[in-house]
């Protein structure tokens, strides 16, 4: 089922071209310290997290997947793969489960990462009578996650505070929950991955989740300093 519609967001956001700047301002001021705590946060979630949660303590009635670049062929890539992978394993684990797949379309794409993301699951032999959603309007994480907020309550009946699985992988992990607790959510996060691999690449993607992460609390740091609703609106 499709909770929402691709749609074009052409305007320029400069608001967020601000904070973007006061990001990079602050990272400098406190010689990188600033960002090293943030990539520092980022690594402690992605080590410690159980890429299985406790069925005991938690009874996850959703779960969100959050979609990835796809390839020029409009093809799921490995990161994405592996959340996919994830997903398919506690939908054959628990069927009567429901999971939204997060992602629109991008650039010259010819499908959106939800819809490729399905493609995948159905191709993996999973049947269509499974409770999946999809949501196909959003370009990255905080929208993934606002536009999910907008169809938990009145689509599915499944208030905020109830437990939401995240699924993702290890990297990513830390920006969504941070992000996901700012709009409201309960998030318990599952990693994609059984243990975080310590490669140059997934360094390197971790350092950039940092620096998204710095520049998301820089703009709501702000939004509070300026007490502006409307810069406040656009993370909340």
């Amino acid at each position: 089922m499709r909770l929402s519609s691709s749609a074009e967001q052409s305007r320029i956001d400069f608001d967020g071209l601000l904070t973007l700047a006061f990001s990079i301002l602050l990272i400098f001021i406190t010689f990188g310290t600033s960002l090293l705590i943030e990539a520092w946060r980022c690594h402690q979630v992605a080590k410690h997290t159980p890429h299985i949660p406790n069925a005991e303590k938690v009874d996850i009635r959703l779960s969100i997947l959050f979609g990835n670049k796809l390839s020029l062929a409009s093809e799921v890539r490995n990161d994405y793969r592996v959340r996919l992978d994830k997903s398919l394993w506690f939908l054959r684990h628990n069927p009567e489960r429901n999971l939204i797949i997060l992602g629109g379309k991008m650039g010259q794409h010819t499908i959106s990462e939800a819809r490729a993301g399905l493609n995948h699951l159905l191709s993996s032999g999973l049947t269509e009578n499974h409770h999946i959603f999809l949501e196909e309007s959003s370009r990255n994480t905080l929208e993934n996650l606002k536009e999910a907020r907008k169809h938990l309550t009145s689509r599915l009946n499944i208030p905020l505070h109830y437990p939401i699985g995240f699924i993702t992988n290890r990297y990513h992990l830390h920006r969504c929950n941070e992000m996901a607790k700012g709009l409201g959510y309960h998030p318990v996060l599952i990693a994609s991955e059984e243990y975080f691999k310590c490669t140059l690449s997934e360094c390197y993607k971790l350092f950039l989740e940092a620096f998204y992460i710095h520049w998301y609390h820089t703009g709501k740091l702000m939004s509070k300093l300026f007490k502006s609703k409307r810069m406040l609106g656009k993370i909340e």
